[in-house]
């Protein structure tokens, strides 16, 4: 009994770390502009807005690895993969978090459909798992819809709402995974700068703003920068091309916490 109850509290604890960065910044792009994911436009759009997946010119593959605050215990890893065809485009993404003995991770599949040259729509069935090393684990389902629309040349806008029906996570009382909104906006200042700017509203915690901008310096480099509000930190990172390999680098420094490094790899598939 004592094991069980002990259980439910950490399990409790690491609801409400996970509900804090429900979508924490996958691949080294989101990391470096301050954790805006809503516009990755490559494998890492199966984690952060499903609907771009039809604007991927072709197959892609990522992979991305980040440690957090420089504790050897505390690390992310995920592995994505998109196929765009015709209109349409799937997903499939793998997503663990580790902080030392807790730990949670994500299977999911997307699908998305581009209604309108301008317009697209993607939905992300995800299986989630929370584990507790020598105490036990639990299980949950969500679902999310995403939507891109490109208003213009230069301005495009995105929205996502992320379990949207509170999905339980613990069975034995009425803990829950919280629904998260995310609304972006991307503007194409000229052919080598781009803005974009996040509002992220978690239904536990105050609403994170966040702000960032990409520069391509070359065509095969480009920097990054970035803030957010909601745990302050600053920014920055770079990507760099090969042929039809991305690699990237970001860094993450929290005036308390400390730095957070995370580097990425992206593979196209197919002839340029």
């Amino acid at each position: 009994m004592l094991k069980t109850l002990l259980f439910c509290s950490i399990l409790i604890s690491v609801t409400n770390v996970y509900s804090l960065g429900y979508y924490p910044p996958i691949g080294a792009y989101s990391q470096a502009v301050g954790g805006i994911g809503l516009f990755n436009n490559n494998a890492f759009s199966a984690h952060h807005n499903t609907s771009l997946i039809p604007n991927c010119k072709k197959p892609q593959f990522g992979l991305s690895l980040q440690n957090k605050f420089a504790i050897q215990s505390f690390n992310q890893s995920a592995l994505c993969v998109t196929i765009p065809y015709k209109k349409s485009g799937y997903g499939f993404k793998y997503f663990s978090n580790s902080y030392g003995v807790l730990n949670d991770q994500i299977i999911g599949l997307q699908f998305a459909q581009k209604v309108h040259p301008l317009l697209s729509i993607g939905l992300s069935f995800n299986h989630h798992r929370f584990a507790i090393q020598n105490y036990g684990s639990s299980q949950s389902q969500t679902m999310e819809f995403s939507l891109t629309s490109q208003l213009s040349e230069f301005i495009q806008t995105a929205f996502v709402v992320s379990n949207p029906f509170s999905s339980k996570i613990n069975p034995m009382n009425e803990e829950r995974l919280s629904k998260t909104i995310r609304f972006g906006l991307k503007y194409k200042l000229n052919k080598k700068v781009n803005l974009l700017s996040e509002l992220e509203k978690n239904a536990n915690f105050n609403p994170n703003f966040k702000i960032g901008a990409d520069y391509q310096s070359h065509p095969h480099l480009q920097w990054r920068v970035g803030i957010s509000t909601l745990q302050p930190s600053f920014n920055f990172g770079l990507g760099y091309l090969y042929k039809k390999c991305q690699f990237e680098f970001a860094s993450s420094i929290h005036q308390t916490l400390g730095i957070s490094n995370t580097l990425s790899f992206i593979f196209e598939f197919g002839n340029k």
